[in-house]
């Protein structure tokens, strides 16, 4: 349920790269000049880079145009597949051998197959589930997609929430 080792390579060589360029361009870190200072940052400063970027998206298309990093064809269409990223509030629903189906808070929700990145998301998150958490979604070489969608309704109780959305994916997944 995770990337590959080599997806997980590929990743870290890309997104950090485009991280940097977001910092040149818009200056969230002015004190960081090289990539080797960027990669030496702790993750919360990171983020903040991320944020910029996630705030102006259209510096996924400067990076691909100027291609800083004289990155190959099919890396920079991976990063450009990133314009598409979802950043938002979803539940991690369930854990599967091949993905973890994380719903979003959309009416009706869509739901997604992620894989994560280095940790698998039970260390991450645990087993109890669902969980609700922030976060982005970065299309990487899988799907592009939803995969599925589902009337759900918040119930007044977690327990009970957890029974109707649990019951209504399933008679949904199993009704197409």
């Amino acid at each position: 349920m995770k990337l590959s080792e080599e997806d997980i390579e590929l990743f870290y060589k890309l997104h950090p790269a485009l991280l940097f360029y977001t910092n040149q361009r818009k200056g969230a870190l002015r004190e960081v000049t090289t990539m080797e200072e960027f990669i030496e940052l702790p993750i919360e400063e990171k983020n903040k880079v991320r944020e910029v970027l996630y705030q102006h998206p259209k510096l996924i298309d400067s990076f691909v145009r100027r291609n800083p990093f004289n990155f190959s064809q099919d890396e920079l269409e991976i990063v450009k597949s990133w314009k598409n990223f979802l950043k938002g509030e979803f539940y991690l629903f369930r854990y599967l051998k091949k993905y973890a189906i994380f719903l979003d808070d959309s009416s009706p929700p869509k739901a997604y197959g992620v894989l994560a990145l280095k940790s698998y998301f039970q260390e991450l998150v645990g087993p109890w589930l669902p969980v609700f958490l922030k976060a982005v979604l970065l299309p990487f070489q899988y799907f592009r997609t939803p995969l599925l969608t589902s009337d759900i309704k918040i119930i007044s109780s977690p327990k009970e929430e957890r029974k109707y959305v649990c019951n209504n994916f399933w008679r949904h997944m199993f009704s197409r």
